[in-house]
């Protein structure tokens, strides 16, 4: 989640790719329900958000409180944007 929040998409990628992303469970949750993807969406690290996005991240996923990523990311469009692709593979109503 560190990385995610601090925004270093690059080294994100290599140990996401290294372990892969069922061994990182990306989607695991901190004290608040925070998932890496929260804290990237809060941090406005769209690198980041895109790496986790790529590797299985829920943009789904809420707090302990209710929030979403895309909530969390309200100052930030091209994160906001990102959330809201559904992911590949993923159905899309028409």
């Amino acid at each position: 989640m560190a990385l995610a929040a601090t925004g270093q998409h690059k080294l994100l990628s290599e140990v996401l790719q290294a372990r892969g992303a069922a061994a990182c469970a990306v989607d695991r949750r901190d004290v608040r329900g925070w998932t890496a993807l929260h804290h990237a969406a809060a941090a406005g690290a769209f690198g980041a958000c895109r790496v986790l996005r790529a590797h299985g991240a829920s943009p789904q996923a809420r707090t302990f409180e209710g929030q979403t990523p895309a909530d969390l990311a309200s100052g930030n469009e091209q994160c906001l944007a990102l959330l809201r692709l559904p992911a590949l593979g993923e159905a899309v109503d028409v």
